[in-house]
């Protein structure tokens, strides 16, 4: 079946694109979207999560849900019942699911503003980013993604808080030695239930081959997750850090692709390590230290124009996903193990016009004179 990216519809704000219409209440079936025999996850000692107020008022919440086209309940709204506490989670886990979900679906991965504004920065302050997500249709990459998510879920009652990462550059070569840098990737910890401290972890900010649903805090096959289709998995691992001083243990996130003829976790395909976290608190003072170092030093996104769009493989809200990426001269489809090139770009014009009709956002081409001359120009 040949790949068809949808063009975005910015008309219309509940829906995500032109040939999807949300139903006014979302059913899925939980043995793909629950995680089914999974063991409970905690941080260390159990410890509760404190609610903290977010820095999005409750009218801001709901145009977040409105420009992700769902309108999922409260978890305060959900109290626990012991007569029907099965379906109570399941109906919290369902809610977190379907709003991480439709978030990759509304808003893209990309850096955009380092490279078509005359700042060369990216704002990751928190109204800045509800004009820009909400308001101008567009995204951000990992400081902007979580730090929306993180407060839209205060927002949605969860407790929840941020947690730094070190990414392994290597991640993608399972046979290279891992190679860490500096904490410069965020993820948000949430305890989804009002009666336990039990622990997912969720990140909207990877990007390429990154979590796309909540994962339980368990170390190894007990936390598996589906990724975007059948082919790809996730796992969580506790064990030290490489190199480190102290025995104690940190999270590790893995990745495993499988190939056509293997489609189930059993598989043997290598796992790929692809960053490590504590659960130590990543507070918004060394969100924004980290995000600078970001856009003024690291060569993959100084050097590059990234924009990774998650879109449906078909018209079901229920169906997998597949990536659109564009890095380099190309745009790229990737779905179901296959890769397939939608574009070619030759000039910056060429590439300021798929971003508007391939990922939604709008850069005019006056704003290529921004990136002329810079490490990221087309050549």
């Amino acid at each position: 079946m040949g790949t068809e990216v949808p063009i975005l519809d910015r008309t219309c704000k509940p829906t995500i694109v032109h040939h999807l219409t949300i139903p006014p209440e979302p059913s899925y079936d939980v043995d793909v979207f629950l995680f089914q025999g999974q063991m409970a996850g905690f941080l260390q000692d159990e410890l509760w999560i404190k609610r903290v107020q977010s820095k999005y008022t409750p009218i801001q919440v709901a145009q977040y849900l409105a420009a992700i086209g769902v309108s999922p309940p409260s978890p305060r709204e959900q109290p626990f019942d012991s007569t029907n506490g099965s379906r109570q989670r399941e109906t919290r886990l369902e809610t977190l699911e379907m709003v991480v979900k439709h978030h990759l679906l509304a808003f893209p991965f990309e850096n955009t503003d380092m490279h078509y504004t005359a700042s060369h920065d990216i704002d990751i302050d928190p109204q800045a980013l509800f004009k820009r997500f909400i308001v101008e249709r567009k995204g951000s990459f990992c400081f902007g993604q979580n730090t929306v998510l993180l407060e839209m879920l205060r927002g949605l009652g969860y407790r929840s808080y941020a947690g730094a990462a070190r990414v392994n550059s290597n991640w993608q070569d399972p046979s290279q030695e891992y190679s860490y840098g500096a904490q410069l990737h965020m993820v948000v910890f949430v305890q989804p239930f009002e009666d336990s401290s039990e622990t997912y972890v969720v990140d909207v900010g990877f990007g390429g081959s990154g979590l796309v649903r909540p994962i339980p805090l368990v170390s190894g096959d007990s936390s598996e997750v589906v990724g975007v289709g059948p082919a790809e998995f996730h796992r969580l691992v506790k064990e030290p850090f490489p190199h480190s001083s102290l025995a104690q243990g940190v999270w590790h996130l893995e990745v495993r692709h499988a190939s056509e003829s293997e489609t189930d976790a059993s598989a043997t395909s290598a796992w790929k390590r692809m960053f490590s976290f504590c659960e130590q608190e990543f507070f918004y003072e060394d969100c924004v230290a980290a995000s600078a170092t970001v856009t003024r030093g690291h060569p993959l996104f100084t050097q590059n124009v990234l924009c990774i769009r998650y879109v449906l493989d078909n018209q079901s809200l229920d169906s997998d996903l597949y990536r659109v990426i564009m890095h380099g001269n190309e745009v790229k489809a990737r779905r179901n193990g296959e890769t397939q090139v939608l574009a070619t770009l030759k000039t910056e014009l060429d590439r300021v016009k798929a971003l508007r009709e391939i990922f939604g956002i709008q850069v005019d081409d006056s704003c290529v004179k921004f990136v002329a001359g810079g490490l990221a120009q087309l050549r």
